[in-house]
């Protein structure tokens, strides 16, 4: 009878061993069946400090929308590739006390129309059991700067920049997942180089830095 017992004690015991081992088999599974390639619908809200606006005006929200190809190509580990759009702002830029004297002695205002973006991204599971992972991603965005009021060309600046993305995505379901991410676009150092040239235009020598902070959901077909 004692040795029944012992038998039966022993089969309750490594139920969760058992349980655990499955766990890790069907997850594997799930990871295996994966289709090689998904397309990838992104949303994502944030908040935007841009070097080169008055603070009031150089942190805002923004909101970014974009589409991509992900590529499960090794095991717990994704290349993927995505472009989108994010919103613009309107903005008042710093400058010298001679630029803005002549601009009647108030701040030159401007308009940061929508940016578009082209990136690269690698995604890799943080850990084996959790449905977390570290994504980087980089790239180039496309951007267009320009002094409102005015309609010379010189007056605006269009350039393509630097972009880096870093932070952490964690799997909400089969087909969605949640992201939080640091967004830089990297412009000049100092503002955007307000200037007034030797035929009285205002030029802008470069776009602003921006170090943005955002979050959103991506869903994966």
């Amino acid at each position: 009878m004692q040795k029944r017992i012992a038998i039966i004690l022993g089969r309750i015991i490594s139920l969760p061993t058992f349980a655990h081992h499955d766990y890790k088999a069907m997850s594997t599974m799930a990871e295996e069946c994966k289709p090689p390639v998904q397309i990838v619908l992104g949303v994502h809200e944030g908040y935007s400090f841009m070097q080169g606006a008055y603070s009031q005006d150089g942190q805002t929200p923004f909101q970014s929308n974009d589409v991509g190809v992900k590529i499960n190509n090794f095991y717990q580990v994704a290349v993927g590739m995505e472009m989108g759009g994010q919103t613009g702002n309107n903005l008042r830029l710093t400058a010298s006390s001679v630029v803005i004297n002549e601009a009647g002695g108030l701040p030159l205002q401007a308009t940061l129309k929508p940016t578009v973006v082209a990136l690269v991204s690698l995604s890799a599971k943080l850990n084996p059991e959790l449905p977390v992972y570290g994504v980087l991603k980089g790239g180039i965005a496309y951007r267009q700067l320009s002094l409102q009021n005015r309609t010379s060309q010189r007056d605006s600046i269009r350039k393509v920049d630097g972009e880096f993305q870093a932070g952490l995505a964690v799997n909400m379901s089969k087909h969605s997942t949640f992201s939080m991410l640091y967004q830089g676009i990297y412009g000049g150092s100092g503002g955007v180089g307000a200037a007034l040239s030797s035929t009285n235009y205002f030029t802008l020598k470069h776009m602003p830095t921006q170090n943005n902070m955002k979050a959103g959901l991506a869903y994966k077909i």
